[in-house]
């Protein structure tokens, strides 16, 4: 069993790392850019004000994963929140 949760652990965490670079790293050059900030800006001003316990059911109807579909409104729930947080703050002012 220890095995198993190990190699899940390390599953997650070099998809979290991967996610993580990408995400800053497109978010930067997004925002860093005039063309894609103008294109992305209107976007997020929208999507900033909606609470992200709202997409949840659209989530779980868009997403249908048998057995999963919990894990799947979690994760996107999670990341929702964060850019929320993120475009809510100096980017969106800037």
């Amino acid at each position: 069993m220890g095995e198993g949760v190990i190699s899940s652990l390390s599953l997650i965490l070099a998809g979290f790392l991967i996610a993580l670079s990408l995400g800053i790293s497109l978010g930067l050059y997004a925002g860093l850019t005039p063309r894609l900030k103008g294109l992305f800006l209107p976007v997020a001003k929208v999507i900033s004000p909606i609470p992200p316990i709202v997409c949840g059911p659209y989530i779980i109807a868009l997403m249908p994963l048998p057995g999963r579909t919990i894990y799947v409104e979690q994760m996107a729930y999670a990341e929702f929140s964060r850019g929320c947080e993120i475009s809510g703050g100096w980017l969106l002012h800037g």
